[in-house]
């Protein structure tokens, strides 16, 4: 279920006691461009907190980069044809070194419209190697994405899960801004960062403790 910004709002201004509407503290643009910059910072945490899953054009050859707004490639599922419509065979995984060994040229071969390996380098994030090469058709991929800016009236394209993260953010700004030279705010800005974070993280170590492909390994 989406998030909506402006109960969002309400509720990170009770927890800054900042509630009278006739003189707020925080102007209501500057706690959703925080939010906003929460969202951004979310992703480069977990960049799986916002997935898209889309028919991606592939160029010409072997080296590939998934779309502007990406952040982290996490699969190619499939072939999607020409005009990225037709569901086609399944793409695998496979080790650069395997396609290194068996075909050393593997970069150079005849290009051809259906996928069969993506070669992938977590150090890389957004880039990813297809075999054999492609002639510039479409396959399925998922990835992480950064979110659309959100303002006042709209919603947060995320799971309610992370609304307790995103008020720590917004708070952690807003106090950060108020501290200047005070020692408890800047106390207190640091312990909304430090929550925000630890909600990112925590939920990583939950889905790694019950991820079925994990347990099964």
């Amino acid at each position: 279920m989406a998030i909506a910004v402006n109960d969002l709002i309400t509720k990170v201004r009770a927890e800054l006691n900042d509630e009278s509407s006739d003189n707020y503290f925080w102007a209501t643009d500057s706690l959703i461009g925080w939010l906003n910059s929460g969202l951004k910072e979310a992703v480069i945490h977990k960049p799986d907190i916002y997935v898209t899953v889309a028919a991606v054009l592939l160029i010409a050859g072997t080296l590939q980069t998934i779309p502007s707004g990406g952040v982290q490639l996490m699969d190619i599922v499939r072939n999607m044809g020409v005009a990225g419509t037709t569901p086609g065979n399944p793409i695998t995984i496979i080790d650069r070194q395997v396609l290194d060994t068996m075909y050393p040229a593997w970069h150079s071969m005849t290009a051809e419209a259906a996928v069969k390996h993506f070669i992938y380098n977590e150090q890389y994030p957004k880039v990813f190697y297809v075999f054999p090469p492609n002639t510039g058709t479409y396959v399925e991929a998922i990835y992480g994405a950064t979110p659309p800016i959100v303002s006042a009236g709209g919603n947060i394209p995320l799971d309610d899960i992370w609304e307790p993260a995103l008020i720590d953010y917004v708070c952690y700004r807003a106090y950060k801004r108020a501290g200047d030279n005070s020692p408890i705010n800047a106390a207190t800005a640091d312990a909304y960062y430090r929550s925000f974070l630890l909600a990112l993280g925590a939920k990583d170590a939950v889905e790694a403790m019950h991820d079925p492909n994990r347990r099964r390994a």
